[in-house]
Formats: structure tokens, sequence, C-alpha cells
């Protein structure tokens, strides 16, 4: 008995997981049988998503060689439609719906046929329930003996009169096999499946498949008031993420406040173009943290309040004295930074020779928290207090 069963292109199969052609797989290494609905993946499908059977090789390989079985119902060789106006030849293979498949091309078109003889092995007689909804085949499988060579053994499990193979067990010395099917014609590929599923499971299901689809007063009016709540949910699952998403954004703002630089670096920046003062990031080691046309910024964040001992006015120096031009200096400071920004309120944030300095430079100096209120309260009209103030900038 198989515990984890994957099936891929087709749906609603209670003993399985189901995912069609369109949606994004599962881990496929993650399941006990690997059940392939290749017959429902249409031209018009696989002019879509061409390149996804190739992209589950690897781990339809990986179930393969670890003993696990990947049971297939074949479908004619795809390839891409061609487009019109495109081009007449490709210099690449074009990719194939067979493309998952870990050994080179097997399955071939032929004319149509109807007999069919199940081989004797328990591989192949275990089939016999899905072969006898099998009526009629258009593809066989071709053998090739180099794949033996690699220990790679391609063995028959069912044949029709000329001993070609329309049913193959494509097999690895010490791994599973990967069994190809021809399609069921005289049932549907829902129902086909499901016997797949007895087969793997050991078990028929307990009740017919049909009993699903009696009319049953009531039912159909909840299938679509469901339906309804669904899409209702789905939209107010829309707008919690996009509000999720506006809200991650404005914490950045916070960030002014942060004891590590780069976030606190980029918060600033944030908040300086909401005022409308556009700045970018110099490069690491630069004298100060943001340049732009009109501005020249530097943030810092100290333990306490910035003297003239300070770093950051020898690194002001250093950009007064060799990379000025008309930028306005302005100097962010988080001081006190481990300091609620409430117990900050009536401390002394800048040393009066600090302000001496800041006001002979034309340098506008302020804390976190005034930059922070100055973007709450008056962010149209902050640019021009800060172009216009030399030395600290409050606000009241």
């Amino acid at each position: 008995m198989f515990l984890d069963i994957l099936v891929i292109g087709d749906k609603k199969h209670g003993r399985a997981t189901c995912v069609d052609w369109i949606e994004e797989f599962p881990n496929i290494e993650e399941f006990d049988l690997v059940i392939i609905a290749l017959n429902t993946l249409t031209q018009k499908i696989f002019d879509r998503i061409s390149d996804k059977p190739a992209s589950i090789a690897r781990e339809i390989t990986t179930v393969w060689v670890t003993g696990r079985p990947v049971w297939c119902i074949m479908e004619d060789p795809l390839s891409p439609s061609r487009r019109a106006g495109g081009p007449k030849a490709h210099p690449y293979p074009l990719p194939s719906n067979y493309d998952w498949l870990p050994v080179p091309k097997l399955v071939d078109k032929v004319k149509a046929g109807s007999t069919l003889e199940v081989e004797d092995s328990p591989e192949a007689q275990k089939f016999r329930p899905y072969f006898a909804k099998v009526k009629g085949w258009n593809l066989e499988i071709q053998h090739h003996e180099k794949l033996e060579g690699k220990g790679i053994f391609v063995s028959p499990i069912a044949t029709n009169r000329s001993g070609k193979m329309i049913s193959a067990a494509i097999q690895v010395s010490i791994g599973g096999a990967i069994c190809l099917l021809p399609e069921p014609t005289t049932c549907s590929t829902h129902e086909a499946i499901e016997i797949l599923i007895d087969i793997a499971t050991g078990k028929e299901r307990l009740e017919p498949e049909w009993m699903d689809q009696i009319e049953i007063p009531g039912i159909s009016s909840i299938d679509s008031e469901i339906k309804q709540r669904e899409g209702e949910a789905a939209l107010v699952q829309r707008k919690i993420s996009e509000l999720k998403s506006k809200r991650l954004e404005l914490e950045k703002y916070r960030a002014v406040f942060s004891v590590h630089e780069d976030p606190q670096v980029e918060a600033v920046n944030r908040i300086l173009k909401d005022m409308g003062i556009e700045t970018e990031r110099t490069q690491p080691a630069f004298v100060i943290d943001l340049v732009g046309k009109e501005a020249a910024i530097e943030v810092t964040s100290v333990t306490g309040k910035i003297d003239s001992s300070s770093n950051k006015m020898f690194q002001l120096t250093q950009f007064i004295e060799k990379h000025h031009k008309n930028e306005k200096i302005v100097l962010v400071a988080n001081t006190y930074k481990r300091e609620d920004p409430k117990t900050r309120r009536g401390k002394e944030d800048f040393t009066h020779p600090v302000i001496d300095f800041l006001k002979a430079n034309q340098v506008c100096a302020m804390t976190s928290s005034t930059l922070l209120e100055l973007w709450k309260r008056e962010k149209s009209t902050a640019k021009n207090r800060i172009m216009q103030t030399n030395g600290e900038l409050r606000v009241a």
C-alpha cells in the first residue's frame, strides 16, 4: 500500500494529492507513487507551459532511482506550436511533453491498432484491471539497447500482435519502474486513475465514482454559496495582504531610531525623499552617508550627545574641506540611542561648541526625533526649514 500518491493532470481523487498542469507542483520527491495523466496535457496547455515537463525531470528521476514507481498515461508526443511569423527552424531541440522522462525519446505515434496482450510478469499482470479499459492504441514504445549498458532496462508490459511494446516499464537495477500505459478508451481519464489507485493501494473504492453525481436537492445551492464565500474570502485575504505590505513599508520609518547603520541610513533617506530631498547612498568608507544635488547627509547613532570630540565632527570637517560643492550639509543624529525618545526630551543633543561649528559652516543638525516629527507635521514645508537652518533645527 502506498501512503502518499501524487496525481499530475487530473483532480478530485480523494485518496491522492492532485494538481493540474497549470498550477504549481508540490515537492514530487515526497511521494510514494506518482501518476501522470499526460493525456490531459493538451496542445493548448503545452504551448503555455512547454518548459514545465523538463522542470520536473530531476524530481521524477529521484523518485525512480530510489525504488518508487511512476505511472504515466501516455499521449501523442507534442512540441510547441509554431507561431505565425516565428522562425522556421530552431537552433536547439524543441521542448517535448516527454521531457520529464529520464531517458531518450521512447514513444512514437503509429497507426491505430486494437490487439493487446498483457505479459505474464507480476509487474504486468497487476495492470489487468486497467487494460480492461483499453480497446485501442496508437503509440508504441521503442527498445533502446544502448540503455542496457547504463543499467536501464525497458521491458514490455503489453504488446501488440507484432510483439511491439504498447506499454512498457523502464527500470534500473536498484530502483523503481516508470510504467508507460496507453490511454483508456472505454472510460474517462478520471476513472482510469481511480483504477490505478485501486491497484496501488490494494483496495477498491468503498463507493462508485458516479455516486457524487446523483442530484440531491439543496447541495447545488450550498455549493454555489460556498463558491461565493470562497471568492469573498479571497478578496478579504488579498486586501489583508495589501494592508500588511503597506504596514511593513511604514514600519521602515521607525528605523530612523535604529542603532544599526544600514536601516537607519535607509530610513533617513526615505523620509528626506518624502520631503523632496533626493539623495543616494555613497560608497563604503566615504566620509558622509548620503549625497544628492541639493544636500549631503551624515547619519549617526550615539549613546549620548554630540560633542567636539565626536568622530562625526571630524568627518564633517573632511567633507567640507575636500568634497563640498554647493550642497546643504545636514547632520541627523540618533542621540541617546538606547533610551526611549520620550525620556530624551529636554536633554542637550549638541554641545554649544558643536552648534557654533555648525552655524559657522552652514550645517543643519537635528535629532532623529526632530526629523520624524518634521515628517509627521510639516512634510510639505520641511525642506525649506532644513535648507535655511544653520545650527540645530528643533520642533516645538
